[in-house]
């Protein structure tokens, strides 16, 4: 067996386990703040798994066609742990080969490396210069999931102007929405309590802001009306980090420039 392959899968996989319990939130969620981590340490797994051989290389392409893989999920590193468990069980049976010395490459030291930029789905496109990362949020002054949509966007670098809903006055929420002009997409957190404001709160800002630049947040038990046009519908079971990532796309798409 290549005894310097062997140790660089350990150290990675070593790496890869210290990485993995910081690396998910409840069910999987997005992870901003150890992105670049991450991005280093997997750009280093595929470069040695590109150097191990045929199945080194599948595994590799299995890496790379996991459409979350660029994204500190839990999931996503959990699978790259996988595939490095696999190429070292391979090696384990195989004879030394030659070829493999002469092509393995020393990783270099973390210090040095450089994450690469995460690869979106093709039909996402991201303006050149925004004009602004500030996004609109309603939402009644109870619901549950407002604390953590505006933790979210900060990690991702957008700006939130909330408008929380205490009277239910429409005058009062327009007025908010006409301070926060620069705000290209809205965010409406709904509940059951909210119905008789949701026809005008949700069709005012269509019309301001236009078609799919209005998502509305709700869980599975509480269903907003079907009939408003141009109006994104996200729905989460337990926890907004559940959809995280839907959302990181829904604002890329939007122009946004989010930090990961």
């Amino acid at each position: 067996m290549d005894s310097s392959l062997l140790t660089r899968l350990q150290d990675l996989l070593q790496h890869g386990e210290k990485l993995l319990p910081d690396g998910g939130l409840e069910f999987s969620g997005y992870n901003a703040k150890m992105q670049p981590q991450y991005l280093v340490w997997r750009k280093n797994c595929l470069d040695l798994l590109g150097k191990i051989g045929e199945k080194g290389i599948a595994l590799r392409t299995r890496i790379a066609n996991d459409e979350n893989g660029p994204y500190f999920y839990q999931s996503s590193a959990q699978h790259i742990i996988d595939c490095l468990n696999e190429a070292t069980a391979e090696l384990d049976k195989e004879k030394p080969i030659a070829a493999l010395k002469s092509e393995a490459a020393v990783l270099p030291p973390k210090e040095s490396a450089v994450p690469s930029v995460p690869e979106m789905p093709a039909h996402i496109t991201t303006p050149s210069q925004p004009k602004s990362n500030r996004v609109f949020v309603v939402s009644a002054s109870n619901n549950p999931f407002l604390e953590q949509l505006t933790t979210l966007l900060k990690e991702m670098g957008v700006t939130s102007t909330v408008y929380q809903r205490t009277s239910g006055a429409s005058e009062s929420f327009v007025s908010q929405f006409e301070k926060a002009s620069d705000a290209r997409y809205a965010f409406w957190l709904f509940n059951a309590d909210d119905m008789p404001n949701t026809m005008f709160e949700l069709g005012y800002l269509a019309a301001k802001l236009g078609t799919n630049r209005v998502c509305c947040i709700h869980t599975k038990d509480a269903q907003p009306p079907k009939s408003i046009p141009g109006v994104v519908k996200k729905e989460i079971v337990v926890k907004l980090e559940e959809i995280s990532f839907s959302l990181m796309r829904e604002l890329k798409a939007a122009g946004y420039s989010v930090s990961i």
